[in-house]
């Protein structure tokens, strides 16, 4: 993956973010994949590990909220989930959002 093409990534999605809001992206990251040949969760036990980067990743884009919400966008399949954030979540979200 190319610097240029996260670049690209990240400003696709501050795209989204202004879809769904008005507020200014406070933080825009991009988090490179990974697979693991060798070793899975050894690598904190002293184990050996044998790790690679792959050509695929998340880039992340936050905005401040001020109404006790949150919401969440898939950007690659366009689905949202909104939640109140000041309680309880429920464990039973369906799908990708379970994995938030």
């Amino acid at each position: 993956m190319t610097a240029s093409h996260i670049t690209e990534l990240c400003a696709q999605a501050r795209e989204r973010l202004a879809n769904h809001t008005t507020a200014a992206p406070t933080v825009v990251a991009y988090a490179p994949g990974r697979v693991e040949v060798l070793g899975n969760h050894t690598d904190y036990n002293e184990g050996f590990v044998l790790s690679a980067a792959i050509d695929c990743g998340h880039a992340f884009v936050l905005a401040p909220r001020d109404d006790g919400r949150s919401s969440i966008t898939a950007g690659d399949i366009d689905e949202t989930l909104e939640f109140d954030t000041t309680g309880a979540l429920p464990d039973d979200y369906p799908g990708w959002a379970a994995y938030v």
